[in-house]
Formats: C-alpha cells, sequence, structure tokens
C-alpha cells in the first residue's frame, strides 16, 4: 500500500481510521525527527470559515476534531483566544499557508499538542500580557506534552511565536521525535509576571531537531535542553540573548543529555550580558555528551567548573544524518530569507525582529504595548477549491493531490 493511504475508510470525510505511515517527507525538503510523519494525510478535509473562538467553523473546532484531517483556512486576520486549543487526536495538518494574507495570528492564548503525528504551519501565535480570562494566568504559545501518553512525529515549521507570558515554546514530560524548524521564536516577555523564555526542550524528550529559527530578544533558552534529552541544534541564528544562549544542564536530575549542535550563529545585542553560544551549567550528569562544531558568537562555551568530567566530545552523539548543514558563515543571511510564519507576507511584528537583528538594535521587552502592541491585521476571506480526488496519489511523488495543492501555497507565502 501506498504511504499516506487509509487503512479503511468512511463516507462523507468522517475518518477514523489509522494512516499508514512512509518513508515521504511530511513536505518536499523536511528533514529532522519524525518529518516522515504522515500527518493529515489521505483524510478529511475541514475548512477555518470564521475567525471566532469557538463553534463551528472555527480554528478551535477543527482542531479539536477526531480522525486524520488537514485543516485550510478560507480567512486571515487574528483569531482571539479564549484559551488554549488542546489538540489530542493524531494524524492533524494545519495548513496555515492556505490563508489570504494576511494569514492567521492567535491571540491571548496558544496551542496545547498532547498526541502524536502533527504537522503545523505557517501560523502566528502571539499571546501577549491581556489575561483574557483571569484564570489563564502564564501561557506558552506552543507546547508539546502529554504526561499519560507520549506525544511524537510532531513537526512545527514556518511558524511565528512571541510576547508569551511563560515560554514561547516548551516541550515536556516524555516525547520523541520532533522538529522545529525555520520559525521565529522571539521576544517572550520580562517582567514581574513573566520569565522571557524563547524555547525549552524539557526533561526526557527525545530525538528533538531544532533547526534553521531565528531566536531573539529572549534572557533564556535559545533553546535550553534539560536533563535525559537528545538533540540535534542546526544552523539557528541567535541575536540578542540575555544571560544564556544555546544552554544545557540537568537541574532536576532526570539524567544525562546528549546533543549535537553545528553551525550556529550568536550576534549580540542590547540586552546580551554573556558572550557564550552554548553554556554546560551545573548540575550535569556523568555521561553527558555535546558535540560543538563551527559555532559562531563573541565566545563559543562556558562550562561551569565544578562538572568533574569533560562533557564536550569529538564525535556527534545524536545523528546529523539527513541534514544538509551550512557553514556558520551562510547562517544570518539564509534564516533572514527563509525564517518565519510568512516570509513572502510578514506581518510588522516579524519585519521588526528582522529590521532589529541587521541594525543590532531592540531589546528585552516587559509587554507588548512596549512596542505599539498587536498590528492591526485587515479581516479576509476567500473561497477554497481543492483537487478534485483530493486523496489520489500522484504516481510521481507519492504525495496526494491535496498535499501537491498545500505545498503551492506553501511556496507562495515562503517566497519560493
Amino acid at each position: 500500500m501506498l504511504a499516506g493511504l487509509l487503512l479503511t475508510s468512511t463516507c462523507r470525510g468522517q475518518d477514523v481510521t489509522k494512516p499508514v505511515s512512509g518513508a515521504l517527507p511530511v513536505f518536499p525538503g523536511a528533514v529532522g525527527f519524525g518529518t516522515a510523519t504522515p500527518a493529515g494525510r489521505g483524510g478529511a478535509i475541514l475548512r477555518v470559515t470564521n475567525r471566532n473562538d469557538a463553534g463551528a467553523g472555527s480554528l478551535r473546532a477543527a482542531l479539536e476534531a477526531t480522525g486524520p484531517r488537514t485543516v485550510i483556512f478560507e480567512v486571515g486576520g487574528m483569531i482571539d483566544l479564549s484559551n488554549d486549543i488542546d489538540i489530542t487526536s493524531p494524524y492533524l495538518t494545519v495548513a496555515g499557508q492556505t490563508a489570504p494574507s494576511p494569514g492567521i495570528t492567535l491571540r491571548y492564548a496558544g496551542l496545547q499538542i498532547q498526541t502524536h503525528d502533527v504537522l503545523i504551519q505557517h501560523l502566528r501565535v502571539r499571546v501577549g500580557d491581556l489575561v483574557v480570562p483571569p484564570s489563564l494566568g502564564q501561557r506558552d504559545g506552543i507546547q508539546i506534552q502529554n504526561q499519560s501518553t507520549p506525544p511524537y512525529n510532531v513537526v512545527i515549521d514556518h511558524v511565528s511565536l512571541s510576547w508569551n507570558t511563560d515560554k514561547n515554546m516548551s516541550t515536556w514530560y516524555p516525547l520523541h521525535d520532533v522538529t522545529i524548524s525555520h520559525s521565529i521564536i522571539a521576544e517572550p516577555l520580562w517582567s514581574s509576571r513573566s520569565q522571557s523564555y524563547n524555547l525549552l526542550i524539557g526533561d526526557y524528550s527525545t530525538n528533538v531537531t531544532v533547526l534553521g529559527n531565528l531566536f531573539a530578544h529572549a534572557d533564556e533558552r535559545n533553546p535550553y535542553a534539560k536533563g535525559a534529552t537528545s538533540t540535534v541544534v542546526v544552523n539557528n541564528l541567535l541575536y540578542d540573548p540575555g544571560q544564556d544562549a544555546i544552554t544545557f544542564s540537568d537541574y532536576d536530575g532526570s539524567g544525562p543529555l546528549t546533543s549535537s549542535v553545528v553551525g550556529n550563529v550568536m550576534i549580540a545585542g542590547p540586552s546580551t550580558t554573556d558572550p557564550w553560544i552554548v553554556s554546560i551549567v551545573s548540575p550535569i550528569p556523568s555521561g553527558t555528551a555535546v558535540y560543538l562544531a563551527d559555532d559562531a558568537g563573541p565566545a563559543l562555551l562556558y562550562k561551569s567548573s565544578n562538572i568533574g568530567f569533560e562533557p564536550v566530545v569529538a564525535t556527534p552523539p545524536v545523528s546529523l544524518a539527513g541534514l544538509t548543514i551550512l557553514p556558520s558563515s551562510q547562517v544570518e543571511a539564509w534564516v533572514r530569507a527563509t525564517a518565519g510564519a510568512r516570509p513572502a507576507d510578514r506581518d510588522a511584528v516579524d519585519l521588526r525582529f528582522l529590521t532589529e537583528e541587521q541594525t543590532r538594535t531592540g531589546q528585552l521587552r516587559n509587554s507588548q504595548t512596549d512596542v505599539g502592541g498587536w498590528p492591526v491585521l485587515t479581516p479576509t476571506a476567500r473561497a477554497l477549491t481543492v483537487p478534485a480526488n483530493p486523496n489520489g496519489i500522484d504516481a510521481a511523488t507519492g504525495y496526494t493531490n491535496l498535499e501537491l495543492w498545500l505545498f503551492q501555497y506553501a511556496a507562495q507565502v515562503e517566497g519560493r
């Protein structure tokens, strides 16, 4: 059976069966752990037809539905969320590239991914510090976690995350095979209620790829990998980290961590206090292994003096197979051109981040109000006509007709 076909199917898109995984990357050029997921391939097509928080035609209704599904957007603009959207049913593709300009931005809350085989592309999540309602408390933009059933095969690609009140993005509890790629993860809020954290790779997260992202204006966690994690951190651009850029520490005593850190670039900015692109901070358990190659910054490495062994190793402890790694000299231009939700259709916030990186300006922020708040996004709408026989397989590529259609929209918003 061809990759991505359903084992069984029922009428009217109400499929609840399991797609067959295959070797196809979830989209052409996808690399990293978990990118062979079928995601929503072969499932129902769910349309977002309004910008309501909930109800028929809303994004929440589509993400909280069950069964294999691809979510497409017939509207663009701001979606105000009353609380996080919990994604609990697997085999999901969220195709934000199908939204008409200015694309989709989520405000006030974010996404909780609690399942496996999920692809999310071309969305912005800009949470902000307005507590609506007060019960929300501190919020991440995107969180991948499930304490009882580990998520896996999750791909977050071409998203823009900012203004969280906890972390822009995080993984928690045991999970595996996750890729975070080509995204802008920037300006987490820094105040008495917020912590200015960009990306936390929490304890027991294994096989996590962090590739081609712009991290900017965060005091810590660009990313930070904790104990019992295994990560690949490749070709990321880090601008204006505060006291910690890429950090490794087993603060909770979970166990040795491993990482291959290659071809990343750190550029200091107005809020940068420490020059190291990589910090290995006690406590660090025996068996920890971190490989560093061609990482560029004002200084390369800080290691706590009391570790008691050499955690930096000469060969990659986590496989780099399948990755085409750019030399660090090319990373800044590449990430600037390719990162974020809609590189060919950026909102004012992403444009500002890129300007600040280019001019070495900007700083940590206490609130989105410090920089003018959310940009005004004019609501837009357009009908979408999906291909005939959307789940039919293209013999030349192995992808479905629907996927080939989605790839065309992705090329448009990415400027390819």
